[in-house]
């Protein structure tokens, strides 16, 4: 039932046809961490000739909104259980957005934690490729000095005109999380940017989009089973580590994470046992990005087994 809205966007080659995802064209909005999908959804009503595409992290989040859209019909959103900023940079082609909205971003006020926050020149330059000339990208925030910093790097990008304003006691998108603000006597602040310049930017899964296969003659089982929780540091942008080693009749099954630049997947490595030779592949119970840390790990993982 709700299979027409949750795009496994893993299991195509990048970027998608949203058109043929949609079953139709039509001006293309973006929402990254939709939340409970208020104004996802509130929007989708308004602008039924829109074709609109929300990222979430959360699988709560996920089923709820995709539970919402099938008990009001509609058709014209699609949603993408994925880290926002990866997708939106990965899933586009080049001016295809008409317009990017994130609502309430978790500030990540901890300067330990500056890489998690959302806004980076990666991600200015990713709004400068993707969005259509004149398109627009639209935050909302609580927090004065996050709107702030945003507004910062889309100015220094020289991509964007931005116009920045505040709402005391006004719905200004109409989620939870903004009336529980308002009802606190917090001041939301928006921000808006218009594109004005185009950015370059270089995607990481749209060459060699081919998954590894690599044949061995001998696998050494104690090399297996000894690559329970080592991390192997590829360079300053990948590393990867074997979390769990699991092992049965003629094959190991490897509990694998990976960030490729700080984007984390999780996935399976298989090393099977056929005839006298062996395989080592990525499982087919698990499908991540092909991101090049993914490919790296299957064939450093093959490396270090052979007996």
């Amino acid at each position: 039932m709700f299979a027409k809205y949750h795009v496994k966007a893993q299991e195509f080659d990048p970027p998608l046809d949203w058109e043929g995802l949609f079953g139709r064209s039509g001006p293309l909005v973006v929402e990254l961490g939709f939340g409970s999908g208020e104004f996802l959804i509130q929007n989708a009503i308004e602008h039924p000739s829109t074709n609109f595409v929300g990222f979430e992290t959360s699988l709560t989040c996920m089923v709820k909104l995709q539970k919402s859209l099938s008990r009001l019909g509609m058709n014209n959103v699609r949603a993408v259980l994925s880290d926002g900023k990866f997708g939106l940079k990965e899933l586009f082609r080049d001016k295809t957005v008409d317009a990017v909205y994130v609502n309430f971003p978790c500030p990540w006020p901890k300067e330990a934690h500056r890489n998690r926050r959302l806004y980076s020149k990666t991600f200015v330059d990713t709004l400068a490729s993707v969005l259509k000339d004149q398109g627009s990208f639209h935050l909302t925030t609580d927090v004065q000095w996050y709107l702030k910093d945003t507004a910062s790097l889309l100015i220094e990008s020289e991509c964007f005109s931005v116009k920045m304003s505040e709402a005391l006691n006004k719905n200004v998108v109409s989620t939870r999380y903004e009336k529980k603000w308002l009802s606190r006597g917090k001041v939301i602040y928006t921000l808006m940017a218009v594109k004005i310049k185009s950015a370059s930017i270089k995607r990481i899964t749209w060459e060699d989009k081919e998954m590894p296969h690599v044949h061995l003659k001998n696998v050494c089982e104690d090399k297996v089973k000894a690559l329970r929780d080592k991390v192997f540091h590829e360079d300053q942008e990948s590393v990867f580590v074997v979390k769990n080693v699991y092992s049965n009749v003629d094959e190991f099954l490897l509990r694998v994470i990976s960030s490729d630049n700080g984007f984390q997947q999780c996935y399976f490595v298989l090393i099977q046992k056929r005839g006298k030779s062996y395989i080592v592949k990525i499982d087919p119970s698990t499908i991540p990005y092909r991101t090049p840390t993914v490919k790296k790990s299957v064939f450093k993982i093959a490396e270090v087994i052979q007996s």
